[in-house]
This record gives structure tokens, sequence and C-alpha cells, in this order.
């Protein structure tokens, strides 16, 4: 609400993004800021480094038994109020007046040439985008006010999948969705993209169908098929097929039929073209799907992933810390921490994890076999299998890659309690966020809801695994926000390692970014059932 009111008050965008910093990802905050200056505060002023690190546990403490979403939330907020009266405190002391405080602007602001970031704020008297080019100018965008009055209505839309929790009909599900994500377009990215001159991709069109007729077929046949459950064999094959062959739009120039090849061939320069975006969501729009948004196969012109490569972020200061980090993402200097539970204590077995461990495997050993002359310069995996979670725990700061395939769950009542299944109960956010690891580069989270923001008390504090990884130093993470297609997530993970290790020729942060957007374009062409391909997201810089 503050945001609005500075806006109100005719005052310039950064004010009202600022407010938007400081009022939002408050819990986040409080893990990112005090690695760099807790030490300090307890040299010189011990008690009230004291006091501030048993707030700090408080906020990040589950809830109760005995509460409720309310209760819980009423008592994170006391101790929120009680943590910023310390902070006030804290800033009075010589040394410590930027004590918890923000990044500075170009730190905020800081990003790669072509690439834009879009914060989305929506209340009862104004919706407005807060656009922030490319040479850091911010620019105010007013969106029609229906968007406030729709968001909550979607909201829970997107929490119930758009009806497939209360039946059966993924067909009915996937209608709907796909009329919200036009929605989406027409009154939210449409606008924002012609704010930013954005130009569609012209994709080659061949890529609808394949060219084989029994292919052809088959893939005709799953798409007017009810949604699938489970691994089926003869679906995952042509998947894969047809996503192998599928050219790597923006993320590589070794296809003659990329948009990129073309424009390296024109240029003589490999540097990527095809914008980034960054989202940034507030309030119920936090949860929205806006790398998905559009028309679909009706209208390629009108479609996110035709337009620009989408990767998301809970605030602007959680972004400035995981673009701290030096990116390191050669396979020569990397290794790979594979942890995998195809079967799980009191839940249903996963079939296709098996499959996803041996495709990812086959993809990063082909490199590694491609560099045997480069002695000890290859990427190497290890593989945990069913393993206990301290064991991970363990092995986690070792590599610079990991990749989970398993159950996920999102808890609505204590999202600080939402984690990943292992053989002994669950790697939680409280968990994850609380380690620091030094070389960690990549979290490839595959498993149902991992980004998924499930209470609707604490959406702008952006609880969830993905960002639970991003704080124990993890810049990138691919994540899904909500149930993950057993099929889809095993081809997509098999494409995106292809691209990122073999045949990427963009370096730094984006590399992560384009090849996810490969893997996920290829996926919504072969499949066009968002709620099965557009659950698959990036976070990072």
């Amino acid at each position: 609400m503050g945001c609005a009111v500075s806006l109100q008050c005719d005052n310039d965008g950064y004010k009202a993004i600022r407010i938007l910093e400081l009022s939002r990802g408050a819990i986040n905050r409080m893990t990112i800021n005090p690695r760099a200056d807790i030490s300090t505060l307890y040299h010189l002023h011990p008690d009230l480094a004291k006091r501030f690190e048993d707030l700090r546990f408080l906020i990040n403490a589950p809830a109760e038994a005995s509460e409720g979403v309310g209760k819980f939330t009423l008592r994170r907020e006391s101790v929120l109020s009680e943590l910023n009266e310390l902070i006030s405190r804290i800033r009075t002391k010589a040394g410590f007046e930027d004590f918890q405080n923000l990044p500075s602007k170009d730190e905020l602001f800081e990003t790669n040439p072509n690439q834009v970031t879009v914060l989305l704020n929506t209340t009862p008297f104004r919706t407005d985008a807060l656009l922030i080019h490319s040479n850091k100018q911010v620019q105010v965008l007013p969106l029609d006010q229906s968007i406030f009055q729709c968001s909550e209505e979607y909201y829970d839309k997107i929490c119930n999948r758009f009806g497939l929790n209360d039946h059966t009909d993924g067909r009915k599900s996937n209608v709907d969705m796909r009329d919200f994500l036009k929605w989406l377009w027409d009154q939210v990215v449409g606008p924002i993209f012609d704010a930013f001159n954005f130009e569609p991709l012209n994709f080659p069109s061949e890529h609808d169908l394949p060219d084989d007729l029994v292919e052809t077929a088959r893939l005709i046949q799953y798409r007017q098929a009810d949604s699938p459950k489970g691994l089926d064999p003869n679906r995952l094959a042509l998947y894969r097929r047809l996503m192998k062959r599928h050219p790597n739009t923006t993320s590589s120039a070794r296809s003659d039929r990329s948009s990129q090849a073309r424009f390296s061939a024109q240029t003589g320069t490999s540097d990527p073209k095809f914008p980034r975006i960054h989202w940034i969501g507030v309030g119920y729009m936090g949860v929205f799907p806006f790398h998905a948004a559009g028309y679909g196969s009706q209208d390629a012109r009108k479609n996110t992933m035709s337009c620009a490569i989408s990767s998301y972020a809970s605030t602007l200061t959680a972004r400035a810390y995981a673009k701290k980090k030096p990116v390191e993402l050669e396979p020569s200097s990397s290794a790979l921490l594979l942890v995998t539970m195809p079967e799980t204590p009191n839940q249903d077995d996963l079939p296709g994890v098996k499959e996803e461990a041996t495709v990812i495997r086959k993809t990063v050993e082909r490199k590694k076999m491609a560099e045997k002359h480069m002695a000890e310069k290859h990427m190497a995996v290890k593989h945990l299998e069913m393993q206990r979670v301290n064991v991970v725990l363990d092995d986690l700061p070792l590599y610079s890659y990991v990749h989970f395939a398993c159950h996920g769950y999102a808890d609505p009542q204590s999202p600080f309690q939402s984690g990943l299944i292992l053989l002994d109960g669950a790697l939680t956010v409280e968990t994850i966020s609380e380690i620091n690891t030094e070389r960690s580069q990549l979290a490839f989270l595959s498993a149902c809801c991992t980004a998924e923001n499930a209470s609707s008390k604490l959406l702008d504090e952006g609880i969830h695994l993905a960002n639970g990884f991003q704080l124990a130093g993890y810049p990138h993470v691919v994540a899904s926000l909500w149930e993950a297609d057993d099929v889809l997530s095993v081809a997509i993970a098999e494409k995106f390692y292809r691209i990122l290790i073999a045949e990427s020729n963009i370096d730094g942060h984006d590399r992560i970014a384009f090849a996810l957007h490969d893997a996920v374009l290829a996926a919504q062409q072969i499949c066009d059932d968002p709620l099965s391909w557009a659950t698959t997201i990036h976070i990072g810089p």
C-alpha cells in the first residue's frame, strides 16, 4: 500500500521501489544481511547482537501445533515489530548506521545489458508496473484497475490448480488455465512489453508438429488426451526425441535455424540479444506465471516465451545478494550432486526419477568423455539415492551443482517447514536457509511446489524452498510453481543440461536462464498443456 500512496503523491518510481523493498522480504533480509555485519556487532555490542539473533530465530521458528495461520502470522508480526525497533537502536551506534539497510541503488538495479526488471503492485486504488530499464531508469506504467479485483480470484484458482484439485478433468483445468494466461497477457504482460518495445521472435512453424506422420499422430493423441499421471515410457520416448531435435532458439548458435545463429552470422558475435526480464510480483501477483502469459499456439506473437527470457526474484535485495557470487558454470571446474528418491516412505513411488537420474548422468558423462584429454577438468557426479537428510547436508557444500528429484511439498501453515522428502524426513526451508555454501552455483529442484508461495498471509515474504536455497548461497535455482509432470520433468532436465554443459555459447549468469528457456520452450511447443510445462521457472540473476 505504501508504494501506491507514494506514487499517488507523485513521488518518483525509485522512492516507490524503496518502499516496496523495505516492506517486503523482511525475514529473508534478516538472513542475507547479518552474514556480513553480525560478527562486528557481537564484538562491539554483544547484548544487542544476541537479542538480534534471538529475535531472528523466533521469526524463523515454525508454527506451533496449536497455532493456525492467523495466530502464527500475528506472533511473527509482533516479533518483527520488536526486531525493527532493535534495528533502529543498533543504527544509533557508531559504525552501524546502515545496519540491515537496503543495498545502494546501483546494487539494486545492477543488471546485465539487455536485461530489464518489472515490479508489479496492485492495491484497491491503483495498479502499477514499475519498469526498471537496462539503463537503470524507472518508468511507472499504470495498469487497468480491474487487475486488483481479479488478482485474488486468480490466486485462489492457481492454488486450486484451476479445479484440478476438485476433479480429475485435466483438459478442463488446462482450458481454464489458458484463459487465465490470455487475460494475463492482455492486462499485464502485453502492455509491459509494449512499453519495453519488445518484439516477438519468429519461431520455426514447422516445429509445431514433427515431420514424421507416425510421430505426428502420436503427439496429437497425447495432446487430446486427459493430462496423464505417472511415467508413460512411450510418451517419454517421443518427447525426448522431439525436444532433442528442437533447435536451441536463444541459447546456442549451433543450430543454423536459431535466431541466435542468424544474429551471429550477421554480426560476427555470440552475445545474447534476446532480452531477459525479471518478474517481481507483489501480494497475490507474486504467484502469477508471467513467463507463460499469452495465447499459446493460437498466436506466437502474443506470448512471453516468444518475446523475452523470464526469471523471477522475491525482491531486488535477494537478486542483488545472489548476483554477488562470482559465476563459474563451466563443467571443467564444476561437480554435480544428484539426489534422488524413486521410492519414499508413506508416499507414492516416482518411477520417472530413475529415468531422470539416468538421462542426467548420460548427458554429463557424454561431456566428460569428450574432455578426457583435459585430465582432471571434467564434471564429477555423485549420486545419492534413498539417503538421509544429514548425509545430503554433509555433501551439499562440496558441489557446485545439486539436482534433487523427489517428492516436495509446500506447507501453508508454516512455510519454513516446506520441504523435499528424503529417506528419514524432510529437508526443510528452515534447515537449508541456515547453511552457507561457498562453491554453490545451481540448485535444480525437480519436485512439486518448490517455488510455491503457499501461505496467503506471508505472500510478500517469499518463503519457499527455492528462496531457501538462494539464502544458502545458490545464486541460481530451477524450481516448480506447482506439481510437476513426470514425463516432462525428465525431458526438460535432459535438454537443460545438454544445453548448459555442451551446447550453450553464452557466458555468465545468463547461461542458466537461456538454457532453461529453450528447454521449457521446447516442452511448450510439444505438450501445450500449461499446467504441465509452465510450472518450471528460473530464480536468479
